[in-house]
């Protein structure tokens, strides 16, 4: 076996080309009409000769005939995909081959793209540079995945250090500030009194802020398994409007629910759904001004999807703004000087369990118009007639 290097001007970024032939002839076309002075060929005049050269060498663009003796261009090329090295260099097959099986072949074990005998050396040399500019992108484009994947693989492992490193310690904080409170109500002066309320509350504070993180970690990463049952979609508005009519009640705001649904139910699991209505709703109190309105509905739509929307009478927000805010970990104001406290994880999570149950969170704002945010579920999810009880 034998290998031929030849090359034009060493100035400039050069491409590096193997091709892999045994056809002599064929090779000294190839050099010809490739090599230039931004390409550098090294030929091989069988798949053995190939495969070590792949093995210590970097190319940007291997042409591989199919119909080599010892070591075919199907083996080469599946040699070269299971090669951390080369996994990414695409490869240009080239065959005298007309069947559609042995193009199907060289596609299924790697090849990017072929030509057949006898080549079109104008279009062929075209061919060569979109390849190589496509195999470069590809490249580049797997190893920022790469990358992503390790950071989001960090972040997940930061996320479970904290909470068995967190959780501990705030239980404490929790638990002991209560257990003062109850042990020393009556002995302690108004100052004391407030400054005990304060550690209480923000142990409180930070056990649902990582309660929330770990919350959309499990959700995002498709830990959940769901759990599904029947639930009336009454109930839910009812429910997430009587859980947070105290919240409600301290910002003189007025908050109703109503029923559009004439007894639907919804197959999904409860909980979850709940858990969204309830933090949009949140959200609606939060950022509304005192003295306003937020109401709860729920309809069917005229495809059979139902609709659990949440309307305040709020400032509204920027379609800019709401881009960001389905973003985790951020909110419409700026970090220094909003408000409210919060992650910014009440939209993301709300949107997560909504895609869970194969539906969608729609959020319709105006900047001073109000909110309305709607989660969406489709008809598949919707029983067509309520359950009627056994009697």
């Amino acid at each position: 076996m034998r290998t031929q290097r030849t090359s034009a001007s060493r100035t400039g970024h050069k491409h590096r080309l193997l091709i892999a032939d045994d056809d002599p002839r064929l090779l000294e076309l190839m050099t010809s009409n490739l090599a230039d002075e931004a390409a550098e060929i090294i030929c091989a005049e069988d798949g053995v000769a190939a495969r070590d050269l792949l093995g210590e060498t970097d190319f940007d663009l291997a042409i591989i005939d199919l119909g080599m003796p010892e070591l075919d261009g199907f083996e080469l090329i599946t040699h070269l995909r299971q090669n951390p090295r080369t996994v990414d260099l695409p490869v240009i097959v080239v065959t005298g081959r007309g069947d559609k099986q042995a193009i199907e072949q060289a596609f299924a074990v790697g090849a990017s793209t072929f030509v057949t005998k006898p080549l079109n050396w104008t279009l062929f040399r075209y061919q060569v540079q979109f390849v190589i500019r496509s195999g470069h992108i590809k490249k580049d484009l797997r190893l920022a995945r790469d990358k992503a994947d390790r950071a989001n693989r960090a972040k997940d492992n930061l996320i479970q250090l904290l909470s068995h490193e967190l959780r501990s310690p705030i239980n404490v904080l929790v638990g002991f500030s209560e257990v003062l409170q109850r042990d020393l109500e009556g002995r302690l002066d108004s100052t004391q009194q407030a400054h005990l309320t304060e550690i209480s509350q923000a142990g409180q504070r930070l056990s649902e802020v990582l309660s929330d993180v770990l919350f959309f970690s499990r959700l995002s990463n498709g830990d959940h398994r769901l759990q599904i049952d029947n639930t009336h979609l009454s109930e839910l508005v009812e429910d997430a409007a009587v859980s947070l009519k105290g919240k409600a009640r301290a910002k003189n705001i007025v908050l109703s629910y109503s029923d559009y649904t004439n007894g639907r139910e919804l197959c999904a699991e409860r909980n979850l759904v709940l858990d969204a209505l309830k933090r949009l709703t949140d959200n609606a109190i939060k950022f509304s001004p005192d003295g306003t309105d937020v109401k709860l509905s729920t309809h069917i739509l005229s495809d059979g999807s139902a609709v659990l929307a949440v309307h305040d009478t709020g400032p509204g927000i920027t379609k800019l703004a709401l881009e960001h805010c389905m973003q985790p970990f951020v909110q419409a104001e700026k970090a220094l000087t909003r408000s409210e406290q919060g992650l910014g994880l009440g939209l993301p999570i709300s949107k997560l369990i909504a895609e869970m149950h194969g539906g969608k969170l729609v959020v319709d704002a105006k900047p001073g118009g109000g909110t309305t945010a709607s989660i969406w579920i489709p008809s598949s999810s919707v029983l067509i007639e309520p359950v009627q009880q056994a009697g």
